[in-house]
């Protein structure tokens, strides 16, 4: 019975550094972590035509370029276009028919080979373009997100 004890004890210390050896001989590395995706942080519309992108790049990732991609959900088109900054405004953008222009963002690295994954999007809505001068007054609509901006008119002789 002393023997059958004894002979379970060294199995089990046997089999435990059998194990440790083969998990540590065969090279099992740890597997680093995965690079921080990049991905727009905020997109606001700043006027008629502009909206301003925030990117969120990672630590030691400041001159990465990345790609992103712009979609207008109003007749599906799809633009893409890089950028190393972290801070850009989206200019010369059209407007649909519509009171406001949704337009929606992502991001991904795109190291040569393989492209990484696309962020989830972000969407930015271009600021309201009123035309005033077809019916002599300025009205805006409720919730059309002018609070805090200035609307200046300008008149061309």
């Amino acid at each position: 019975m002393l023997f059958l004890i004894l002979f379970i004890l060294v199995a089990i210390a046997v089999f435990g550094f059998a194990l440790f050896w083969v998990v540590q001989g065969l090279g099992l590395e740890e597997i680093p972590p995965p690079e921080p995706m990049p991905f727009v942080t905020s997109a606001v519309g700043t006027g008629a035509h502009t909206i301003h992108l925030a990117l969120y790049k990672g630590s030691g990732q400041g001159n990465l370029q990345v790609e992103l991609e712009r979609y207008r959900p109003s007749d599906q088109t799809t633009s893409f276009f890089f950028t190393s900054l972290k801070e850009l405004d989206d200019t010369d953008l059209e407007r649909d028919n519509t009171l406001d222009t949704l337009y929606r963002y992502r991001a991904r690295y795109r190291p040569p080979g393989q492209p990484g994954p696309w962020s989830p999007p972000k969407d930015a809505r271009l600021l309201p373009l009123i035309d005033a001068l077809d019916t002599g007054e300025l009205t805006l609509p409720e919730g059309t997100g002018w609070a805090g901006y200035c609307l200046v008119q300008r008149f061309e002789s």
